[in-house]
Order: C-alpha cells, then structure tokens, then sequence
C-alpha cells in the first residue's frame, strides 16, 4: 500500500511538471513568434481615414511584405487620385476581375508606375525599397536630385534607372536607411510604406545616413536627426527638431528655424547651431547627461532647459545665445550643468545641483542650493531665503558664497575674489 502512494504522487509530480512545462514553453512560443506592434498606431490611423483599401486582403497582415498593387492603392488614397487610365487594357496580368485594376488603371495615368515588360506589369510581385523610393521620389514633387545615393554604403547595389529617385528621397530625408545602408534590393512590408508614405504625407524629414542635406529653405513639419556626421542646412519646421539617442554627435544645424521646440536625446560628441534660430525652448533630455549642444555666429535660442546634465558652449557674441538658462528641479543631482562661453542668467531649481562654469555668468538665480567649480566670474547673486551657494577649487575646498557675498570669482586652483559686488 504505502507503494502505491509513492507511485502515485510521483505520477501527480511528473504530471504537475508537465503541464508547467507546457504553459512555460507555450508561453517562450508565442514571445518568439508575436507580430510586431511598432507601426500598428499608424496603420489604425490610416484605416480610419480609409486610406487601406478593403478589398487589399493583404493588410490584414501588414508586417508582411507588400505587393506592387498594395502600394499603388496606398499612393492613390493617400493623394485622392481616381481618374484612369486605358492603358491598364494592355497588360495581360492585370483582369477586370483583379481587385486592383482600378488601382493600376489610376496609378498609370498619374504615371507613376510602370510595366516590367511591354505587356506585364507585376501587380502581385513585391515592391522593393528602390521601387517605393522611385515613386515616392515621382509624387513628392521635389526637385530631382543625382548623387545623394552616394551616402549609403550600399550604393553600388541602386540599379541604374533607380538612382535619381533613390536620391531625392534620401536628400528631402523620406527614406533615412539604416547602419549605413538603404537595402535597395530588399523588399518592404506593408507596416514600412504606410510609415514612410505618411513621413511624405506629414513632411516630417528624419536624417541618418551621413553628409550634408541642403533643404534649400523649405518649410518642412519637423526634422529628426538619427546619426552623426550629419549637417541639415537651410530649412524651417512647423514642429519640433529631435536629435535622437543613437546620435552620437558631429552635428551641424545650419540656418535651420525651429518654430516649437527643440530636443537633444544623445550627441555626447556635439550638435553645432549656427545662424539658426529654436523659438520655443531647447530641452536637454539625455539619461546620459553628456550632451553638448554649442551656438554660433547669429544663433538665438528663446530658453534652455537642463531636465539632465549636459554641456553648452556659446561662440557668438551674444550672452543672451542660450536665451533664458534654467537647471530643471527634475535633473538628476548626480549629473552635472555645464556652461563654456558668457550667459546673460541661470536659474537653479534643482537642491544641491553642481554647476562648472569656464567663463562668465551675469546673473545667478538661486531657488534651490547649487555648488559651483570652475574658472567663473559670476556678477551678480539673487536668491530666495534660506537658499546657499557654494563654491568648489580643485583642491576640494569649499566656501559658502551666497548669502556672504553677492558674487564671485574663482579660479580652479584657488578662490580669487569674493566680493559684494564686481
């Protein structure tokens, strides 16, 4: 008898593991093989808009690769084209019957799209990403351009034909690459075209690949910066300007007008504005605290907010660069605010925020307590009650400056100067 129950509960064991087992791995299978979800809100919006056609069965797949026909409906709603063409009667693989014939018939009078043959024109075959860039680069109306294929690594892979519209799109920043390369060859998916068609349809630019972009002063929506090595010169936004996290920095903003605002998510290794203009207010945003944003000849910012450290330099002439300074109460005390250059004010919010200065500040606001170090000559103090400023030499010593004096000047390697007033 007491066998028998050893049997049994290692069967109840054995059985209890199993299913375990089958939940755990059951589990590992649907993680491993879930669709992905990162254009699903661009997709719902383009459906409410009745931009997907329903007869396009095939967007109920979208991460799928997309076919000729698929595109050339997308194209058509998005830009409200219905007129046809009877030029859709010569080619022998597309039916009356086709869900698509009328989608072919129109794209062919917009003349956009074209046969593979005298009498084929490949409805069904999937597009690739020099096909999509040939289009888009035909309905977006900008000026042609014949060389900025060239940025990608992987230009020599453009086919011949390809090479005009692979260069608009990569110049007016609709197509933006990735690692270097533009994959011409390869194919696309459904979810991918709506996301580059609606870029086209929004003007919003994105930049990654490396060079120069002249966008010979369009207005555009907004402007995403996405590498290093990259200058954007002459444009305006409607929008805001991003530098990205994966930016590592050697950025140039040439004549560039920001209208809203402008946010730094990485470039350690510098963004330069010059002659340019941020409107609104530029938002230091790296987890990093290791930004560098640096402002020449004519640039003017309306305010700078430090939400993380980060480093600006101003090589204009103008203290007021940077506009209104302000050390943000949610930048974490562990990193650091640094200025190079002459500023007109800062105002510290943040308790206990370090502050290196290598130059000069006309006015300190103090609401919360700040620690300076540097070579800084600071004018003039203001202060709420019961708020400090201190002072650090390289040597680790430590003066409490505000409220005893009203400004400062102090060297790195030794305090030269506290005085009531400079």
């Amino acid at each position: 008898m007491k066998n028998f129950y050893y049997f049994k509960n290692v069967k109840t064991l054995i059985l209890s593991l199993m299913f375990v087992s089958l939940i755990f791995v059951g589990t590992q299978l649907n993680t491993a093989f879930a669709e992905p979800t990162w254009a699903n809100k661009q997709i719902a919006e383009w459906k409410e808009k009745g931009m997907i056609s329903e007869k396009a069965k095939g967007f109920q797949k979208p991460y799928e690769d997309i076919t000729r026909a698929e595109f050339m409906s997308l194209v058509n709603r998005m830009n409200g084209y219905t007129t046809k063409s009877a030029k859709v009667k010569k080619y022998t693989d597309v039916k009356e019957s086709d869900w698509f014939y009328d989608e072919v018939a129109i794209a062919l009078e917009e003349n956009y799209i074209s046969g593979v043959s005298d009498n084929q024109i490949s409805p069904n075959g999937f597009l690739t990403r020099e096909q999509a860039m040939a289009i888009i680069s035909k309905i977006s109306g900008k000026k042609t351009d014949h060389s900025s294929y060239q940025k990608a690594n992987d230009f020599a892979d453009v086919s011949t034909w390809a090479r005009d519209g692979v260069s608009t799109c990569i110049k007016e920043g609709f197509i933006s690459g990735n690692d270097g390369k533009i994959n011409p060859k390869g194919k696309l998916s459904r979810a991918a075209a709506i996301v580059i068609l609606n870029r086209l349809l929004t003007d919003d630019r994105a930049f990654t690949l490396k060079g120069e972009y002249n966008l010979d002063g369009q207005l555009v929506n907004s402007i995403t910066v996405n590498s290093n090595d990259i200058t954007v010169v002459s444009a305006k936004t409607k929008e805001d300007l991003t530098i990205s996290a994966s930016c590592l920095g050697n950025v140039t903003l040439d004549n560039i007008t920001v209208n809203k605002k402008m946010f730094v998510h990485g470039a350690p290794n510098g963004v330069t504005l010059n002659n340019s203009k941020v409107k609104s207010k530029l938002e230091l945003v790296n987890p990093n605290g290791d930004s560098t944003v640096i402002t020449k000849g004519k640039t003017q910012i309306e305010s700078t907010k430090f939400k993380n450290g980060a480093k600006v330099i101003n090589n204009t002439d103008n203290p007021k660069s940077f506009g209104k300074l302000v050390i943000s109460n949610d930048m974490p005390q562990s990193q650091k605010a640094s200025f190079e250059g002459t500023f007109s004010a800062v105002t510290n919010n943040l308790d206990k925020a370090n502050m290196y200065v290598d130059g000069e500040i006309n006015l300190i606001q103090l609401n919360k307590n700040l620690t300076v170090s540097g070579n800084v000559k600071i004018k003039n103090i203001n202060t709420l009650k019961n708020v400090e400023m201190s002072a650090v030499d390289a040597k680790g010593k430590t003066l409490v400056v505000y409220p005893e004096t009203k400004a400062l000047v102090l060297n790195e390697n030794e305090f030269e100067q506290f005085t009531q007033g400079l």
